[in-house]
C-alpha cells in the first residue's frame, strides 16, 4: 500500500460510490482519473456499485476482506473509501 502512495496510485474518496445503478453515472465518475485498468476497494459492495460497474470492462471492484497483492499491482489506480483502508489496517496489524 505504501508502494501506492510513493507512485500516486492511490486514492481514497467515498465520491466514487454511486447514487444509482446507472453504469453512466460511475463511467463519468472515473472519466477524469484517466487510467487503463482501475481497483475499487470498499467495506462491502453495495447493489447500486455492482450494477454500475458491471458493464465497465476496466473497472474491477473488490472488498476489503477479498483483496489480494496481485489485484494491487495490475491495476494502474486503486480508489479506496477509508473504511476500506481502516479493514485493511486492521487486518494487516
Amino acid at each position: 500500500m505504501s508502494e501506492l502512495v510513493r507512485q500516486h496510485r492511490l486514492v481514497v474518496s467515498n465520491d466514487i460510490l454511486p447514487s444509482s445503478s446507472k453504469t453512466k453515472e460511475l463511467n463519468a465518475k472515473i472519466k477524469e482519473i484517466g487510467a487503463k485498468r482501475i481497483l475499487i476497494i470498499v467495506e462491502s459492495v453495495d447493489v447500486n456499485l455492482a450494477l454500475a460497474s458491471r458493464n465497465i470492462p476496466y473497472v474491477e471492484v473488490i472488498e476489503a476482506t477479498n483483496l489480494s497483492p496481485l489485484l494491487l499491482v495490475s491495476a494502474d489506480k486503486v480508489i479506496a473509501t477509508p473504511g476500506a483502508l481502516k479493514q485493511i489496517e486492521e487486518r494487516l496489524a
